[in-house]
């Protein structure tokens, strides 16, 4: 094989991989800024659309009344700083909102003497308050819900889901909805 017969299968063969590297490094940053408005994921036969699933809790919230209480500072508090990180990130507003819920949910089954079984998780947690029928399952339902967006906004990375601040807003009021409700009706 001559020079020049090698130069040029050289370049054949490195023509698309190098083409490839260029597009890449020359439409960074307009794919990055795509990536940032993605609120939807499908990834084989699994699908994931936050706008979606936060829509269907609004609807389940529309089950449980709608509750004021007055002068709560622990809710004002919670609701305050998820605000607050909100401003800088709202998938971690999300999920700080259920971390805050998550205590909530075990002060109702602590009040309520339901046994915890050791290790239990959180899914746990919204199953025993439905078997110990604290909440119906509809309730239940709207609970899991909840856990599903706040596992999209968890991980972000790995799915490549985007909440906006509105969509982080909404759920946020979802979660003091629900709140209000447990003070309300569960006397935690």
């Amino acid at each position: 094989m001559d020079k020049l017969t090698f130069i040029s299968k050289l370049i054949e063969y490195l023509a698309w991989p190098a083409t490839v590297i260029i597009l890449v490094v020359i439409l960074k940053n307009p794919i990055s800024l795509l990536l940032k408005r993605l609120s939807k994921f499908k990834h084989k036969d699994w699908e994931f659309d936050f706008e979606k699933e936060l829509k269907e809790a609004q609807l389940e919230a529309e089950n449980i009344p709608i509750t004021q209480i007055k002068e709560d500072t622990e809710i004002d508090q919670t609701i305050d700083k998820a605000n607050e990180i909100l401003t800088v990130d709202p998938n971690s507003a999300i999920v700080f909102a259920w971390s805050e819920l998550e205590i909530i949910i075990r002060k109702v089954l602590e009040e309520k003497r339901v046994d915890l079984p050791k290790n239990v998780s959180p899914t746990g947690h919204l199953d025993l308050l439905v078997k110990n029928e604290i909440l119906n399952k509809e309730q239940g339902d709207y609970l899991h819900t909840l856990r599903k967006l706040r596992n999209s906004a968890v991980h972000k990375a790995d799915n490549a889901v985007v909440v906006t601040k509105t969509q982080a807003i909404a759920y946020i009021e979802l979660y003091r909805r629900f709140y209000n409700y447990l003070k309300a009706y569960k006397n935690i």
